[in-house]
């Protein structure tokens, strides 16, 4: 009877514990684009940005100019939790259209579509019989794109570019050219996701490789160089996790890996992920102001280091300890200090490498860098961050 009990209590000990371990080896064997793709499979809010994609980067922030090797500056970064898929064709026409329509030269406009504000979409047309001087192409609400640059050409041929919208309203064909001209081919499709750009191009980042693990990343310089996003919206959720793959080379200031709107606490709800020059990693959220924000400290990370680093905040939580789960190189980091809070996060723009684009610029490298509106689980986390341990360089402390 004892010997049969014991069987019995081994058994139904055995079972869910090789039943755990086999469902974290299956989530670890995945593919890292599976994971991914899962992680926003139910259209959860976010971002994807991996420099180990050429095909995801551009030279300008147009979209025009594949980044195709080492050296070149990165521009425009597109966002992959959304698969970088285009939507349906929102030209409303598409036939062969000629402008001036009236045979008058001078500025005129055609309408072909309509189109919404903060969406990023992939704009081509085809123009032919262009002889004068002045420029032809597509134009937005009050004829601003977010980047600042417009869609023209002053040649034949076909143009195709992506660009954000900031207005509410209808797209136009357009001409200032001083003779006829035809458009054919016209095309607007949303590029869905939250892509990232620079339409400076001294402060650009330039794509390298690691020597090492052959891996890509982003290369700033810690004097101008950022990109940022249109606004994100994670209003409709309490909970966001981000993991980054980093390289930091100077201590000599704080500095910003990532961070929402112009500092995280303004407006409130932000988050962010800081290489520090007193402490070697500080993150934190803000939830109602300057006096009621959470902080997360971590000396022993001076540079130059790379790192793994994961953060998962639950504000639907009462305590500290479960509010703020905080990994480096995949191993618990305990809460320094902070105090706990409740709320959902906000609708801001995301910087990456300084501080609103203007302050607290990061010297250091970007391996990766994944942020999604929910909680990822042990295991999803621990899978991401082996993948981003293998680009950097990094071991594990598991």
């Amino acid at each position: 009877m004892f010997t049969r009990n014991r069987v019995i209590m081994s058994h139904n000990i055995k079972t869910p514990l090789t039943s755990i371990s086999r469902a974290v080896g299956n989530i670890l064997q995945l593919k890292y684009g599976q994971i991914i793709k899962s992680l926003f499979a139910n259209n959860e809010q976010g971002f994807v940005y991996d420099p180990n994609d050429l095909s995801t980067m551009f030279q300008d922030s147009a979209g025009t100019i594949p980044v195709t090797a080492v050296g070149q500056p990165v521009g425009l970064m597109l966002d992959k939790s959304k698969g970088v898929v285009l939507g349906s064709e929102l030209a409303s026409v598409t036939e062969v259209v000629s402008l001036p329509i009236d045979g008058v030269v001078g500025v005129k406009t055609y309408n072909i579509g309509t189109v919404a504000i903060g969406k990023t979409y992939q704009i081509s047309f085809t123009v032919t019989n262009y002889t004068g001087s002045g420029d032809v192409g597509i134009a937005g609400p009050s004829t601003h794109w977010a980047d600042g640059t417009a869609v023209n050409t002053a040649s034949n041929g076909t143009k195709t570019c992506i660009r954000t919208n900031i207005g509410t309203g209808s797209i136009n064909l357009y001409t200032r050219n001083t003779a006829a001209c035809v458009f054919s081919n016209i095309s607007i499709k949303e590029l869905k996701g939250n892509h990232a750009y620079q339409s400076v191009s001294a402060s650009r980042p330039i794509l390298q490789r690691n020597a090492t693990t052959g891996a890509y990343y982003l290369a700033f310089d810690g004097i101008d160089d950022f990109l940022r996003t249109n606004a994100i919206n994670f209003t409709a959720t309490n909970k966001v996790s981000l993991v980054a793959g980093i390289r930091k080379l100077s201590d000599s200031t704080d500095s910003v890996v990532v961070e929402t709107g112009t500092n995280y606490f303004t407006p409130t709800g932000g988050f962010a992920l800081f290489s520090s020059n007193s402490f070697g990693l500080f993150v934190g959220f803000g939830v109602s102001g300057v006096n009621t924000f959470y902080i997360k400290l971590q000396p022993g990370y001076s540079a130059p280091r790379s790192l793994v680093t994961s953060l998962r905040l639950d504000l639907s939580a009462i305590d500290r300890p479960t509010q703020v789960k905080f990994n480096i190189d995949g191993a618990r980091k305990d809460i320094a200090e902070g105090t706990a809070a409740t709320g959902t996060f906000a609708n801001t723009p995301i910087f990456i490498g300084r501080r609103g684009g203007t302050a607290l610029p990061f010297n250091g490298h970007i391996y990766g860098l994944i942020g999604v509106g929910k909680l990822t689980t042990d295991s999803e986390t621990a899978a991401i961050e082996k993948e981003l341990a293998k680009r950097t360089g990094v071991t594990l402390d598991v």
